[in-house]
């Protein structure tokens, strides 16, 4: 995610806990986690199923407050654990989800802690954290007897990243998560399954658990992980009254939603169904008309993720146009595109985002990467930066004034005519030969370039209206 993403993400997050204090408020973050402790499915074909319609529709809260949040997914593969030192507490996780306090955190723990803890706090201001015990003991702040202390540095840091989670100790023998953390092979392996059911999970008359769910269990296990902290004799009681739990909230289905890294894991779950999807268009669970409660949307409604408005990739750099001015050329700025992205995406693609449909006659739109010069008289042939050619076929307008304008959005509620004639449509260009050549030559980052053309190869400023341009790279 870019830092502005991120920052989006996290503070849409921040204002659902604003409400957490009130039970009934569906607009609070707690409210959609105890919907998993009472409704989930596990163990049968509705896992997948039940888990996409859950996601949608905490991301379309998350929309209530930002129309510009997604979701974001985990991809377990890319997190390489130390195998030689893997134990309680040891595992690693996204730093998006990672525990800090900064400058202000410090300044507003002033005269709520002990003076001993907030000078051994300063002492590592920014520093990145897989769990909050990780934390304190890098600080050297003991877990006893300073738990109102702690209670208010937790506090604090929740303030900082709402991503992060108290309850949360990533990690767990060695030997048992090796045996079963993901590996790309493994993903191939499981996505290489024919039928739906070992793929995903049983049928209704036959519940069992899927390859992938096996993998999604394990993954639970392994970020919740065990309070190092923990005392089987004699458990703490937390200043809120509590005992401190032998595990973290991903561990148990009951309270896996509290913690935020959940959401990442599941789309990530969701994101595997929907590539497997793609290989096996034809197939599915077999109970279609199934209701997925306590949506009143039914399984046969999670068939195509594209009718729920989403799809996954690893990272997209919209730049907005003005879509009343006609494009006759286009620069974009550099994209940003993290070195991560690079080295590990399969396809890139130029998109070029609601187009309208010329009255002028056709034209070709010409798309480069890295060519900030691009123009007309641009040779393409064995050109490195030359991206590829689309043809814009439309005419003249066959009825009377305002026949063939864009039409308004939205529609009367009502309205369930067939689309408009002219209703803007996209244009997509595949760029990943084009990226991976210039990586070869020592690209480091990209910017789009566009140019438009009459049928004669001269420029034309008649032709090109649309909302944005996107540079996107998908796994």
């Amino acid at each position: 995610m870019t830092p502005d993403e991120l920052k989006r993400f996290r503070d849409a997050i921040r204002e659902m806990r604003r409400y957490d204090g009130f039970l009934q408020d569906e607009r609070s973050f707690n409210y959609w986690a105890r919907i998993h402790a009472n409704l989930c499915q596990h163990g049968w074909e509705e896992f997948l199923t039940w888990h996409r319609i859950y996601l949608y529709e905490f991301e379309q809260r998350l929309q209530d407050v930002d129309p510009a949040v997604t979701l974001p997914y985990w991809d377990w593969t890319l997190d390489d654990q130390d195998w030689n030192t893997l134990g309680v507490d040891t595992g690693t996780i996204p730093e998006p989800y990672r525990c800090w306090l900064d400058d202000e955190a410090i300044t507003g723990l002033r005269g709520l802690i002990s003076q001993e803890n907030l000078s051994k706090l300063r002492g590592i201001v920014g520093q990145k954290f897989d769990s909050g015990s990780r934390l304190l003991r890098k600080a050297g702040i003991a877990y006893l007897p300073n738990l109102v202390d702690i209670d208010r540095i937790f506090e604090a840091a929740l303030r900082v990243n709402p991503l992060w989670h108290r309850f949360r100790w990533p990690g767990g023998d060695a030997s048992l998560i090796f045996e079963g953390y993901p590996r790309p092979e493994d993903i191939e392996r499981i996505l290489n399954l024919s039928g739906f059911f070992a793929f995903g999970s049983g049928p209704t008359n036959n519940h069992y658990f899927g390859a992938l769910e096996n993998v999604h269990n394990l993954i639970h296990n392994f970020s919740g992980g065990l309070n190092p902290d923990y005392n089987s004799t004699s458990p703490v009681r937390l200043p809120n009254g509590e005992l401190d739990p032998q595990t973290g909230d991903m561990v148990s289905p009951g309270t896996t939603a509290f913690d935020p890294i959940f959401w990442g894991h599941h789309s990530n779950v969701d994101r595997l169904w929907s590539e497997w999807q793609k290989l096996n268009p034809s197939a599915g669970p077999d109970n279609p008309t199934s209701v997925l409660p306590p949506s009143t949307l039914t399984v046969a409604d999670t068939a195509d993720i594209a009718n729920l408005g989403y799809e996954y990739v690893m990272s997209s750099h919209l730049f907005e146009t003005d879509s009343s001015v006609a494009l006759t050329r286009f620069r974009s700025a550099a994209a940003g595109v993290s070195a991560r992205v690079l080295a590990n995406h399969e396809t890139a693609e130029i998109r070029i985002h609601r187009v309208k449909f010329p009255l002028s006659g056709g034209c070709f739109v010409r798309a480069f990467l890295n060519q900030a010069d691009a123009n007309a008289k641009t040779p393409v042939k064995d050109n490195p930066n030359y991206v590829g050619q689309f043809a814009m076929f439309s005419g003249g307008c066959v009825g009377g004034p305002g026949h063939c304008d864009p039409p308004e959005e939205p529609r009367r509620k009502f309205d369930r005519r067939h689309r408009h004639h002219k209703t803007p449509g996209n244009i997509r260009f595949d760029a990943t030969i084009a990226v991976q050549r210039l990586l070869g030559l020592g690209a480091t980052d990209f910017h789009v370039q566009l140019v438009v053309l009459g049928l004669d190869g001269a420029p034309l400023n008649n032709a090109l209206w649309v909302d944005g341009v996107s540079l996107t790279f998908l796994d």
